[in-house]
């Protein structure tokens, strides 16, 4: 069963880079592949090809991919020149950058809203290194 998922406009913003690095990922000959990314889309209850079927948002969609790759390279090499590092992704939605990057060793902290971190806790596979805090980036 599909979770279903009512979310505000600054949460559901959070669904333009999920469903362009699941477009990437299924490319022929994609720049990066994230099954987490198509996981989590075909278990949410939500119409991506409606809500993003217009043409204008071939170009976000293309700049977020291309964000994934800069993001994911420069990630990989810090942790190549810390392989002990401790990562903080704030504001971190759908993404499992973790999943992409990691080297066995790193200790990962994701941080987002309290309905962002209940989701990704449903459907984003759990690890040992991983800890998820349900906290807004503005808050102490």
């Amino acid at each position: 069963m599909k979770e279903k998922i009512d979310l505000s406009a600054v949460s559901e913003t959070m669904l333009v880079p999920l469903y362009a690095r699941a477009i990437e990922s299924k490319k022929e000959n994609p720049e990066f592949i994230d099954q987490t990314a198509i996981k989590v889309m075909d278990s949410l209850d939500y119409n991506f090809k409606k809500r993003f079927k217009t043409s204008t948002n071939k170009m976000n969609f293309w700049g977020c991919s291309a964000r994934t790759v800069i993001l994911d390279n420069l990630t990989k090499e810090y942790i190549k020149e810390n392989p002990g590092a401790t990562i903080i992704n704030i504001a971190c939605g759908l993404d499992d950058r973790f999943s992409r990057v990691d080297n066995g060793q790193i200790i990962w902290y994701n941080l987002d809203f309290e309905d962002i971190i209940d989701l990704r806790e449903k459907l984003i596979e759990k690890n040992d290194r991983i800890i998820n805090i349900a906290s807004s980036a503005l808050d102490f």
